[in-house]
């Protein structure tokens, strides 16, 4: 999923709703925006057991792979990263996002930190799964 230069998701005005993105591999723009203003943003692998990254470098094949500049590009009370049905999360990498926004990193196998952490003026929450 390639999010394009110039867009803003929602792309018109009015009330904002939550927005789940779902994709294997996700591209941001330098001047995409996703705003869902009070609400949820979901990003999620579109196959089931696939892995996240939170590498801030990005391009790593076959996996979800966030990088700290493409989730400051998100504007969202919850940030959801993952999904009960993904594999497991691996934070490798210093993200800071921006105001009060809560982050909620969900798999269906475990958590890693390998040296990464999250900086959010909101709540982190870790939902893992088993394995």
């Amino acid at each position: 999923m390639i999010v394009n230069a110039g867009r803003a998701y929602p792309s018109t005005g009015g009330s904002y709703g939550s927005i789940t993105l779902s994709g294997d591999s996700m591209d941001f723009d330098s001047t995409a925006v996703i705003n869902a203003g009070t609400n949820t943003v979901i990003l999620e692998p579109q196959t089931t057991g696939g892995t996240v990254a939170i590498l801030g470098t990005g391009g790593v094949s076959g996996t979800l792979d966030l990088t700290n500049a493409e989730l400051n590009r998100v504007t969202a009370a919850t940030l959801d990263i993952g999904a009960t049905s993904s594999g497991p999360i691996s934070v490798v990498a210093a993200v800071t996002l921006p105001g009060n926004t809560n982050v909620v990193l969900s798999s269906g196998a475990p958590i890693f930190f390998n040296g990464g952490s999250f900086s959010t003026g909101g709540t982190l929450t870790l939902v893992p799964g088993v394995g």
